[in-house]
């Protein structure tokens, strides 16, 4: 119900894999501050808008669930940042409403 009517981000380029014991083929992106976890939201995007960071190529090659672990991706004044750069859609910077250093997962 909490993710009803909102634009959240999605990991579509994982490989299969088994996640307590159901298979996964995407992951759902959410911000971790101790027990605070919200999703990641682009709201002025449309469905299936990609993710990106300016000046780096993402590419679309599927990625195992342990080489996306190894990925540093936080948080940034409610923007959600890799290597200080911003993820983001052709409209808008990804966000969440939570404070700095979250764990992104």
């Amino acid at each position: 119900d909490q993710l009803k009517g909102k634009h959240a981000i999605i990991v579509s380029n994982l490989k299969p894999a088994i996640i307590r014991g159901i298979e996964s083929q995407g992951m759902l992106l959410t911000a971790q501050i101790e027990t605070v976890v919200k999703a990641l939201e682009a709201p002025n995007s449309a469905a299936g808008q990609q993710v990106f960071i300016d000046g780096e190529d993402i590419g679309s090659a599927e990625i195992t669930i342990d080489e996306f672990k190894l990925i540093s991706i936080t948080t940034k004044n409610k923007h959600v940042v890799f290597d200080n750069k911003p993820l983001r859609t052709k409209n808008e910077e990804i966000f969440v409403d939570v404070g700095d250093n979250a764990t992104i997962r």
